[in-house]
């Protein structure tokens, strides 16, 4: 397997779940004991929700490739005709059936190798990993606080209102207008935080 990475960005509803699952299922269906290779794959994404999303998506694909009726199934067709167009390799629907037997089953039997996951995760998980060297304890606890980055970029962003930034200055000093049109009282900070 090649070493490269694909990184897809796309707006929701785009079939970015489709793509990636598709291209997973292609480099570990595409040899005859390619099946193995999913542990070398690794996919990230923003959300839990889309994480388990492709890993349910993988397992139905799967189960529907190894189901009595797999010559129907249009999933199964557009991954042989993607594997003959994009990769030029000409595999029949009997053989990937049977190959994705053999994913079905290898997933199944190592659902840990399945590395589907968020970036976060996948952060934590590298950082405890290091946790030593970087001189933390190996039980560290790791919390994701906003508030004090939000609060200094918030700080940066007022102490540029009147320099050299006109629309910035112009937008606050609109929100502030409105505010006092309605007899209200703002504090900038405490309104941004």
């Amino acid at each position: 397997m090649e070493n490269s990475y694909l990184v897809i960005h796309a707006s929701a509803g785009s079939g970015k779940t489709y793509s990636l699952v598709q291209r997973i299922l292609r480099i570990c269906l595409r040899y005859p004991n390619a099946h193995k290779s999913i542990q070398n794959i690794l996919a990230l994404t923003f959300t839990n929700k889309a994480a388990n999303e492709m890993k349910e998506r993988i397992l139905n694909w799967l189960t529907i490739f190894t189901s009595e009726n797999y010559a129907e199934s249009g999933e199964l067709i557009s991954l042989q005709k993607a594997l003959k167009d994009e990769e030029n390799i000409h595999v029949t629907i009997e053989d990937l059936h049977e190959r994705s037997q053999k994913l079905l089953d290898y997933v199944l039997h190592n659902y840990s190798i399945l590395q589907i996951g968020t970036i976060d995760k996948f952060n934590a998980r590298l950082v405890r990993s290091f946790s030593n060297e970087l001189g933390l304890a190996k039980n560290f606890n790791l919390e994701i606080n906003a508030k004090p980055y939000l609060m200094e970029a918030v700080d940066k962003m007022l102490d540029k209102v009147g320099e050299n930034n006109p629309e910035l200055t112009a937008t606050l000093l609109d929100y502030i207008n409105y505010q006092l049109d309605q007899n209200q009282r703002t504090n900038l900070n405490k309104t941004f935080y």
